[in-house]
């Protein structure tokens, strides 16, 4: 696998590396190293041996004392801001810091910026969207509304596994002491917990965010929901009506029939039969339409 190698002095090297070789330089299993290896993402802080195994979010690296190997090369952040990040800092601000501390620090730092630039994309997405739906709730706009919130929740999992890593090895004291790689100073031990702390109170902070922005968003979908089913019921109530009228006007039309069949009953010549007949329909149908409306209304249906 591909990937790169920082030494303490800042220099970097291009690699190819096998997982038997880092376990017999590290002293871990081959196993351990499966969060780096592996194309799923895992996140993982895991102390073992001479090294710890870092893997949040894309980052990618087997951080030991003196040396950090760094395999994510795909992701062109990576090498184009992370990477000249930690070379420039080593160079300027490392001295008596260990190598290690000061790797997950930046490492820590470059993930919580990641993700607030991502956050902040969602929450401009999410206020587009929200916009577009008080003006058209339309077919286009539930599908971007349902791909954003598709996001989301692939981004507030993905918080949720970072924390749950961070906060694994902040409550084990062993795991804590394991990340000075075998020193176990006090000093070093408060200054890692400090890191991590630091980073768990931004994913903290991002994960409420997450949650405001999904519960403001099933609100409006809940409201747009809402007026939908008004409209729906107003259509219904004038489906109601409709065939109501219509099934009036299909009995007048029986009369009708009746009325107009080839049968001679004495009434086809005279005009005031015709009147009386016409009058009758109507308040008939009149009746009809008033006493059905009277009966809904009592029964709430309109």
């Amino acid at each position: 696998m591909e990937g790169l190698e920082i030494q303490q002095n800042g220099k970097i090297t291009k690699k190819n590396f096998l997982r038997k070789d880092i376990a017999q330089e590290f002293c871990v299993h081959s196993r351990d190293l499966r969060p780096v290896f592996a194309l799923k993402q895992v996140a993982t802080i895991l102390p073992r041996g001479k090294c710890f195994i870092f893997n949040i979010g894309m980052m990618k690296m087997v951080i030991g004392v003196e040396k950090i190997y760094i395999f994510n090369l795909g992701d062109s952040e990576v090498e184009s801001k992370f990477i000249p990040e930690i070379t420039r800092r080593i160079k300027d601000d490392l001295g008596e810091n260990k190598l290690y501390f000061f790797v997950l620090e930046v490492a820590l730092i470059y993930r919580q910026q990641k993700m607030i630039r991502r956050l902040r994309k969602l929450e401009v997405s999410a206020q587009i969207v929200l916009e577009k739906i008080e003006k058209d709730f339309g077919e286009t706009v539930l599908e971007k509304l349902l791909l954003l919130k598709k996001r989301i929740s692939t981004f507030e999992i993905q918080s949720k596994e970072n924390e749950s890593a961070i906060l694994e090895i902040l409550e084990d004291e062993e795991a804590l002491g394991d990340l000075d790689l075998g020193q176990k100073q006090v000093k070093n031990v408060d200054e890692v917990e400090s890191i991590l702390e630091s980073f768990l109170e931004q994913l903290e902070e991002m994960i409420y965010k997450i949650s405001e922005l999904k519960e403001n968003i099933d609100d409006t979908q809940e409201i747009e929901s809402l007026k939908l089913h008004a409209r729906r019921n107003v259509i219904i109530r004038f489906d109601l009506l409709a065939t109501m009228i219509m099934g009036g006007l299909a009995f007048l039309t029986v009369l009708t029939g009746i009325y107009g069949m080839n049968i001679k009953n004495n009434l086809e010549k005279d005009f005031s039969a015709f009147v009386y007949l016409s009058l009758g329909m109507g308040f008939f149908f009149l009746l009809f339409v008033i006493v059905f409306v009277w009966y809904f209304k009592r029964k709430k249906v309109i």
